[in-house]
């Protein structure tokens, strides 16, 4: 007589009663493990919901989606404490997402999909890592990819779901992978591939806007040509398949007009085999594992336009940027720099740019007895930039391109993206190879530079940021004098919540992410779920929106500064991140990276 809920709870207690595990009845029958005891925490953890709301039936749904994953347990190290952190690391991003949808309300107008219908422009930057399973671990990877694309958001007679529709011949891609191999010698591997496939899939949209879809389980084999089995390498087929678990996907809606999405995948790398006797590997072999491919990826979608004019970009933006440049040589290494301008569009065809730099030099220690361990780490202090007169255009369709390279016409060195329909943000991308022969582009690539720029329309008088609540979504790239790396962005229920007075902002962070001790060392997983609420500082908030907040930890003396522009609507903020913490100087540790932030 007592109804399936999720407030109604069975427990069981183990030998020392502080060892409890629990289920909520949500079905006739309840397997009480540590997945039903996980899934229980992260609920009790949300302050904002309440369980007796919860329906049953998509509490089950998430079970079944944690218990698809086959966790991989130490078998001299798996206490029930460790078996719950092991599913935090592994599923933590994927149930605070479930949690969040179960949260919102479903759209129940037909407004709400009306107002994202239409084509939006896709601008990308993904970061990567590849590892390998082999003896000895002689490589490591480091990848940095661009994209661009576009889609379509069509209504369906359901105002909850919405059709969305990958257009044909609208997609460049490009995919740079930095080898750095156990001598120290590093290669490049650059490719652009323009993509012509079509693809359509409904979605969900809440009352909010925002959109999510499933990732199904992904399995996919290496793409060869096989050819005469005599003279071709490639005739027994791939050597390689990847398996990508499955995910949900949060597009966060800022305003009908820009939508963010961040996304962190953890793919595992097989070798292949033969399964029907042909001599032609098909299929991927479960059991041998080759290695880890993770992403760190952040899409912008911007609305698009139908007529727009150089006169619509009239005025001020506030433009962040994020810089990646690695190069092989005598002096291998990368520069990654994040700048912060200010970019005034006189509507005459040209922009004036002024703002500072920060850099990040890192190099590995060719005098050291261990170069892959011991790091040259440069970090500079942000150096003043400005540079007035740039040409730009913007077509119709908001397609807009900025001469940053100098070079008359449309070249590789060029920013080109998109500015939204309404014209309040915009987003762009510039790859510039280098070639060992500069005057013969089928050389050896010895260098590629991969630029994303992101900027809103600034406000005319200062916003008001009191008690504003902000999603953030980072993307940063990180590494130490010992030779760590990483790459880190944020869990989706991290939140930063500014003051009444506007005065502090309250950061309630989770990191997400992955790292690696050395360039070939494995990759590990970043989770910091147990680290405090703290409070930054915001140390200047502009009448033009321009904005700065900075946190030094008590403990480390590490600092964080976060400086950017809030949007003209005041619904976003773009931040770049500066981390520097240098205390100990055999550990120090800098990072650098662009951070949107979305208000909820």
């Amino acid at each position: 007589g007592v109804s399936l809920a999720g407030n109604l709870i069975v427990r069981i207690t183990g030998a020392d009663p502080a060892n409890t595990m629990s289920a909520m009845v949500v079905d006739q029958i309840v397997d009480i493990n540590p997945i039903s005891e996980y899934i229980l925490s992260k609920f009790v953890d949300d302050e904002d919901l309440v369980l007796a709301d919860l329906p049953p039936n998509e509490v089950v749904a998430l079970t079944g989606k944690v218990e698809e994953f086959d966790i991989t347990l130490d078998p001299d190290n798996n206490t029930l404490d460790k078996i719950l952190e092991q599913l935090e690391t592994d599923l933590g991003e994927l149930v605070e997402t479930e949690i969040a949808i179960i949260e919102s309300t479903p759209a129940e107008d037909a407004s709400v999909a009306a107002a994202v219908e239409g084509t939006w422009n896709i601008v990308e930057l993904t970061l990567g890592m590849h590892d390998t399973d082999q003896t000895p671990q002689n490589w490591g990877v480091f990848s940095y990819d661009t994209y661009i694309d576009n889609l379509t958001f069509t209504p369906t007679d359901d105002p909850a779901e919405i059709t969305v529709q990958l257009n044909a011949d609208s997609s460049a891609d490009t995919e740079t992978r930095y080898s750095t191999f156990s001598d120290a010698s590093t290669s490049i591997w650059h490719e652009t591939s323009i993509s012509d496939e079509t693809e359509s899939f409904p979605v969900s949209i809440d009352s909010d806007g925002n959109i999510t879809f499933d990732e199904p389980l992904e399995e996919e084999l290496e793409t060869v040509n096989i050819g005469d089995p005599v003279t071709d390498p490639e005739a027994d087929g791939p050597d390689y398949g990847w398996r990508f678990p499955p995910g949900v996907a949060f597009v966060d809606n800022a305003n009908n007009h820009t939508l963010v999405y961040a996304n962190t995948t953890a793919g595992v790398r097989y070798q292949t085999t033969d399964t029907d006797g042909d001599g032609i590997n098909d299929a991927i072999d479960p059991d041998a594992k080759d290695g880890d491919e993770v992403e760190i990826r952040r899409s912008i979608l911007l609305k698009q336009a139908s007529n727009m004019a150089q006169e619509d970009l009239l005025g001020e933006y506030g433009v962040i940027t994020t810089s990646l440049d690695f190069y092989t040589g005598p002096a291998p290494g990368a520069l990654v720099s994040s700048a912060s301008y200010t970019v005034d569009f006189g509507g005459n065809g040209f922009v004036d740019v002024a703002g500072d730099v920060v850099e990040l030099t890192r190099e590995p220690d060719m005098t050291s007895q261990a170069p892959l361990k011991n790091i040259l780490l440069t970090l500079t202090s942000p150096v003043p930039d400005s540079v007035q007169g740039i040409p730009y255009s913007v077509s119709t369709e908001g397609q807009l391109t900025l001469d940053t390279d100098g070079q008359a016409g449309a070249t590789a060195g060029d920013l080109a993206g998109w500015v939204n329909d309404d014209a309040s943000a915009m987003s762009l991308v510039a790859v510039q190879t280098t070639n060992a022969d500069p005057n013969d582009p089928s050389s050896e690539v010895i260098a590629v530079e991969k630029q994303l720029v992101f900027g809103v329309k600034l406000p005319t008088a200062q916003p008001d940021l009191s008690n504003a609540v902000f999603k953030l979504y980072p993307q940063v790239y990180g590494s130490d004098v010992n030779g760590e790396t990483e790459m880190v962005s944020l869990r989706l229920a991290s939140s930063l919540t500014f003051a009444p007075d506007a005065s502090t902002a309250s950061a309630d962070f989770t990191s997400s992410g992955f790292m690696r001790p050395t360039d070939i060392g494995d990759i590990e997983p970043v989770v910091d779920d147990e680290a405090p609420a703290f409070d930054f500082s915001v140390d200047s908030l502009a009448a033009n929106g321009e904005i700065s907040l900075s946190y030094m930890d008590p403990q480390t003396n590490a600092t964080m500064s976060i400086k950017g522009f809030v949007s003209s609507d005041g619904n976003m903020i773009v931040f770049r991140y500066v981390e520097d913490d240098d205390a100990n100087a055999s550990q120090a540790y800098y990072a650098l990276g662009m951070a949107i932030a979305v208000r909820q």
